[in-house]
């Protein structure tokens, strides 16, 4: 009722102004201009009252249109109330301007109010398609109902989700079960992306660009809100809301896996998977890499490859800061932070 009291109250300010010009205009003395003061403020309270419920059912009606949509956001909310807003702005300055008269500006609040309402009701339905237009993002979560989630979709924690190896199972349509991502997971992963380790960074932000992908091309990934309070442990967090949810849960992480044992959730532990299926850089390969910073042992160099594996470079430090450097590779291992490639400069 915020918008009719509201709404109400600009009318019967308009009604003060109205009264008070026709009052001035033919000149009527005290009690008449009271009177007539009157009229006009009773008037605008009754058409407030008619005018606000028949916009508050016309935009309501809009709103029950659009209930298939995800939840509402604020995001959405504020940009289409600002857009009302500037259309409002653009009917009432040649309004104001035409006019001239004292009612003029009681009209063009009733007209931006109502434009900053309508545009706050729609974008608070349409909340995740005018975050796409408007391109600030493309991962807002939703609710997921656990009763509505299909028995065979499965969530991702951090580990599993920065593992190419799931990325590859689902953009090759390996996996038919829905994908369920959990906004902390989300989080989590823009965080890494942030992170002053160049190979963490690399690999979360890899991660974030193939979700977009995913989730642009393939209606099997789902962003869910992920609200768990009784813990602030992350991986406790991912536990309780697989069990939550039941979902069976995917992970990379060993102790993940632990705890999703001790919980007793179903679960899959994808680093064996991940193992059999990495690249195998063969001793004497030739490769080329970015050598962009110093190494742990003296004269070592560190760079990574495209999908963010890390090289370290023996004997290189001269060599610190070049682009696409020729190294040969002289081992290679599976560490929990993806591949480690040992090589030397290539002569």
């Amino acid at each position: 009722m915020l918008y009719l009291e509201g709404l109400r109250l600009l009318l019967v300010f308009a009604g003060v102004v109205i009264g008070d010009d026709i009052s001035t205009t033919f000149d009527y003395s005290s009690i008449d201009r009271l009177l007539v003061v009157s009229i006009c403020v009773l008037a605008g309270y009754l058409i407030g009252g008619i005018l606000g419920r028949l916009i508050i059912k016309g935009v309501g009606d809009t709103v029950r249109s659009l209930k298939e949509v995800p939840a509402a956001e604020v995001l959405g909310a504020a940009v289409l109330a600002t857009t009302g807003l500037v259309f409002a702005v653009a009917i009432d300055t040649p309004l104001i301007l035409l006019l001239r008269r004292n009612y003029a500006l009681p009209v063009a609040g009733i007209i931006a109010w109502t434009f900053a309402y309508i545009g706050l009701r729609v974008g608070s339905a349409k909340a995740t398609q005018v975050s796409n237009v408007i391109g600030l993002t493309k991962r807002l979560a939703k609710d997921v109902d656990p009763m509505q989630i299909d028995p065979h979709s499965v969530m991702l924690d951090v580990s599993a989700a920065m593992d190419r190896t799931i990325w590859i199972l689902i953009k090759n349509n390996m996996l038919a079960a829905e994908v369920i991502v959990p906004r902390l997971v989300l989080d989590e992963l823009s965080l890494l992306a942030n992170s002053t380790d160049p190979a963490i960074s690399r690999r979360a932000n890899k991660s974030l660009e193939v979700l977009d992908f995913v989730r642009d091309n393939l209606a099997s990934l789902t962003i869910a809100e992920s609200s768990i309070f009784e813990t602030e442990v992350l991986n406790e967090k991912i536990i309780l809301l697989s069990k939550k949810l039941n979902l069976r849960l995917i992970t990379a992480d060993p102790k993940v896996a632990e705890l999703a044992q001790k919980s007793e959730i179903t679960y899959l532990d994808i680093s064996t998977l991940a193992n059999d299926m990495a690249p195998e850089h063969f001793v004497g390969e030739k490769l080329k890499v970015d050598l962009v910073k110093r190494g742990t042992q003296e004269g070592q160099t560190v760079g990574f490859l495209d999908d963010g594996d890390m090289v370290v470079v023996n004997d290189s430090s001269h060599m610190l800061g070049h682009k696409s450097v020729n190294v040969e590779v002289i081992q290679s291992r599976r560490t929990s932070q993806g591949l480690l490639v040992f090589a030397k400069i290539s002569s």
